[in-house]
């Protein structure tokens, strides 16, 4: 499982913020969870597919399990997918040397 996007924040910003921050998300996506309407009330103002049947079934597709934590798999999967950009010369850089986790982690719950 690769995700379509992901939150990154630079490490700069010290743990105390990233962690504020990972924070807000988990509270955001938990909520979402717990209250499904919420975000297809919200969607039915953007989207171009009414349908509410629709509109779940593409929140059910992207939003999972890995939208709280990508756990063992979704890491390896993310680590796997930059591996090979890396080697086809799509992307740049190196993981941090010395460390083979390019995530964070602060409130994994891996």
């Amino acid at each position: 499982p690769i995700p379509l996007g992901g939150i990154a924040a630079r490490r700069d910003l010290g743990t105390e913020t990233i962690q504020k921050i990972d924070q807000c998300i988990r509270f955001s996506v938990r909520y979402a969870f717990d209250h499904p309407e919420k975000s297809v009330e919200y969607i039915h103002n953007y989207a171009q597919e009414l349908n509410d049947m629709v509109i779940r079934n593409h929140i059910n597709l992207y939003v999972n399990t890995f939208s709280e934590d990508l756990g063992i798999e979704g890491a390896a999967a993310i680590t796997e997918f930059l591996k090979r950009g890396r080697t086809a010369g799509i992307f740049a850089g190196e993981t941090h040397s010395g460390s083979s986790n390019i995530f964070s982690v602060i409130g994994n719950n891996s």
